[in-house]
C-alpha cells in the first residue's frame, strides 16, 4: 500500500514538458536581453574605432606640425603658387583642402574622415581620391592634394564627418603643437547653436537651431550630444557634453568676458562676448578668408 504522503517522481513525459517550458523561458528572455546587448556592443565598438580614426587624424597633423615648424596644416601655407586651388592665400584654408593634405601626404587614409558612426547619408568616404595628377587641381602636374575631397555635405555629397578649431585670428596661435592639455582642436562635429541664456556663472543654456540635429545621434541621443574629442597635447577624450568640460585640477573650459566673468565655453558657438576671440570653436569650414568671420560653418 502507497503512503499517502510519498512523493511521486516525474513521469518521462511530465520531465519533457518541464524541460521545454524552461528552455521556452529562456529563448524568450534571451530574446529580450541578447538584442540590447547587441546594440550596446555595436555602440561601443563604433564609438572605439571613432576615436581610432580622430586619434589617427590628430597625429597625422601632429607629425605635419612636427616637421612645419610646429604648425597643424594650412593650405595657405603650402599652395603657395596657386597651383592646387587658384584661391589666393587664406581662401584656400578650409576643412577639405586640410584634410585633403593629410591624406594625399600619406599621413591618413581616405576613409578615416568618415565616422563609423555617421548618421548623415550625404556623408560619405570618397571614391576615386587622385594622389598624382589631380584632374580637380588648377596644374593637376603641380598640385599638392587633390582639391575634389568636399566637405559639403549640404550641397552635395562630403566626405568629411569631424569638426576641427577655426584656423584663424588669435585661434590659429593654437593650431600646432603647443600642447595645451585641455584644448580641444578636432572632434565629432555638434549642432548649431542659436542662442545662449547665461544663468548663474560660469553655467550658460543653449539653443539649438535644430533640436532634431543628426549630429544628436552620432554618440548621444535625440537630445543630448555626446563625442569624441581629440586634445592639442595629442591625448582623446570621450565626452558628454559640448560645453563645461572639466579636467584635471578643478579647470574648466571657459572664456572671460570684457567685464572679466567666466563662462562656460561652447565648442560649437562662437561667443560674440569674448573680447580676445579666442574662445573654443570646432566646425566644418567650406569657406576660409583672411579673417574668421571670412570662415563660414555648415551644420545639419
Amino acid at each position: 500500500m502507497r503512503a499517502s504522503g510519498a512523493r511521486r517522481a516525474f513521469t518521462i513525459k511530465e520531465l519533457i514538458i518541464t524541460i521545454a517550458c524552461v528552455l521556452v523561458g529562456v529563448v524568450i528572455i534571451g530574446g529580450l536581453i541578447l538584442p540590447e546587448l547587441g546594440r550596446t556592443d555595436r555602440r561601443d565598438a563604433r564609438q572605439l574605432k571613432d576615436s581610432t580614426q580622430l586619434r589617427g587624424i590628430l597625429q597625422g597633423m601632429v607629425i605635419w606640425a612636427g616637421n612645419n615648424q610646429d604648425r597643424y596644416p594650412l593650405p595657405s601655407l603650402v599652395d603657395l603658387k596657386d597651383a592646387t586651388v587658384a584661391a589666393p592665400g587664406p581662401a584656400k584654408d578650409t576643412s577639405a583642402n586640410i584634410m585633403s593634405i593629410l591624406i594625399y601626404q600619406g599621413m591618413i587614409p581616405v576613409d578615416f574622415c568618415v565616422s563609423p558612426a555617421e548618421v548623415n547619408a550625404n556623408i560619405r568616404v570618397m571614391e576615386g581620391y587622385e594622389f598624382h595628377d589631380p584632374k580637380a587641381a588648377a596644374r593637376p602636374g603641380e598640385a599638392l592634394w587633390d582639391p575634389a575631397f568636399s566637405a559639403d555635405f549640404v550641397n552635395g555629397v562630403g566626405n568629411l564627418s569631424y569638426a576641427h578649431r577655426l584656423p584663424s585670428g588669435p585661434r590659429l596661435r593654437e593650431w600646432g603643437n603647443t600642447f595645451n592639455e585641455n584644448l580641444p582642436v578636432i572632434g565629432n562635429r555638434g549642432p548649431e547653436i542659436k542662442a545662449a541664456a547665461k544663468g548663474k556663472a560660469p553655467t550658460v543654456t543653449c539653443t539649438l537651431v535644430n533640436p532634431n540635429s543628426n549630429t544628436l545621434l552620432i554618440h548621444g541621443s535625440r537630445t543630448k550630444w555626446e563625442g569624441n574629442l581629440g586634445y592639442n597635447d595629442n591625448h582623446m577624450n570621450y565626452e558628454v557634453r559640448p560645453s563645461g568640460l572639466e579636467f584635471s585640477g578643478g579647470k574648466r573650459l571657459t572664456y572671460t568676458d570684457a567685464a572679466g566673468v567666466a563662462w562656460d565655453d561652447n565648442l560649437f558657438y562662437d561667443e560674440a562676448d569674448d573680447p580676445t576671440g579666442a574662445n573654443a570653436f570646432l566646425g566644418i569650414f567650406t569657406k576660409a578668408g583672411p579673417a574668421p568671420s571670412d570662415f563660414v560653418s555648415i551644420w545639419d
